[in-house]
């Protein structure tokens, strides 16, 4: 406390003093001053009260043990997209034949993606491309249409590509 505020503090039990020199019954005096007692030692715990709040309100604490783990909540409905304006995988049709280019090598991309005999040069490669053709066509319309994140749709793809390779290769 500063010299101010027990200046202030001192005045003020100056004038209990003086209130107390005019009450002349001795139980009335002692009545008085109970009532000072108790209002001062409510005054006290107000400012304890304040001060303590004020220093520890933005305290975190000590953090307890960790709980048991719980059981497993209810699964949540399919959510919506909201950061962007379309949704989905976006650019599906790249990143399927660029896939699948890196599993049919020997056929070129022109030729898988436009199965005809200008693109894939022989009549064996374009029979090859062909249902390879349609499968990833069916794969990039599923792309659009998926609602799932894009490395769990691709990670769900590359063994039905691998299959599709060991077809082919039989």
């Amino acid at each position: 406390m500063n010299t101010v505020s027990l200046l202030i503090i001192m005045f003020i039990f100056v004038i209990f003093m003086v209130i107390s020199l005019f009450i002349a019954d001795f139980h009335l005096r002692l009545a008085y001053w109970f009532i000072v007692a108790l209002g001062t030692l409510s005054v006290i715990n107000m400012y304890l009260s304040i001060t303590y709040y004020i220093r520890l309100r933005n305290d975190p604490g000590e953090p307890g043990k960790k709980g048991p783990k719980g059981e497993k909540g209810p699964r949540g409905d399919i959510g919506t997209c909201t950061f962007s304006e379309k949704c989905g995988i976006t650019d599906c049709k790249e990143k399927i034949y660029s896939l699948a280019e890196t599993y049919y090598d020997d056929i070129s991309r022109d030729c898988l993606e436009t199965p005809n005999i200008q693109m894939c040069n022989d009549h064996e490669t374009l029979n090859k491309a062909r249902p390879i053709n349609s499968v990833l066509e069916s794969l990039v319309e599923e792309c659009n249409n998926a609602t799932v994140h894009e490395a769990e749709f691709l990670s769900k793809i590359k063994p039905q590509l691998r299959q599709m390779l060991q077809k082919g290769e039989n």
